[in-house]
């Protein structure tokens, strides 16, 4: 039972580095695969949709209203890729700068609320305006660490079940 679990650690490590070098080679391009997988895959829920709309003696309008709606966020998804990609990190940055403004301005004349409270605000404004004016930079670089993050955990994975063999060959 050890070997089997030694063996699986194994296998699930050097996936978590293969995952996290393509990962860090092919930024910008997995992002965008990712959310064409996505839609893909609304579009085969939409179709379940569809076959269970069709397949019940009482078609429930519901299944079919989850069809159409799948169907259509699906194709979005699809179609509209890069554009997604360009829009969502601005207006994530713009939601940024805009919660950094409020809250600034709501706590800035309260003496009650502590300093750091409002440099934390100001600094979600800064990285709100970083985000907003540099979104593939950003996104690129966290895909980039995530990455990174799959390939140490692969490599301490590996090194983890060698010294469990090691360890498990000495008991026996």
């Amino acid at each position: 039972m050890i070997e089997k679990y030694l063996k699986n650690k194994t296998i699930i490590s050097i996936a978590g580095i293969i995952i996290g070098l393509i990962l860090m080679i092919w930024r910008g391009s997995f992002i965008e695969s990712m959310i064409r997988v996505i839609g893909y895959v609304l579009l085969g829920a939409a179709a379940v949709y569809m076959i269970m709309f069709f397949k019940e003696n009482r078609q429930n309008e519901t299944l079919l209203g989850y069809a159409i709606g799948t169907a259509g966020a699906g194709l979005l998804l699809i179609l509209l890729c890069r554009s997604i990609l360009r829009i969502f990190p601005v207006l994530a940055g713009i939601l940024m700068i805009m919660s950094g403004v409020v809250t600034l301005t709501q706590t800035a004349g309260n003496r009650n609320v502590p300093v750091y409270s409002k440099l934390l605000s100001a600094l979600v404004i800064v990285l709100g305006i970083v985000i907003a004016t540099r979104p593939g930079r950003i996104a690129n670089a966290i895909v980039f660490c995530v990455g990174a993050v799959f390939v140490v955990n692969g490599i301490s994975g590996l090194i983890a079940s060698r010294d469990m063999r090691d360890i498990y060959k000495g008991i026996r």
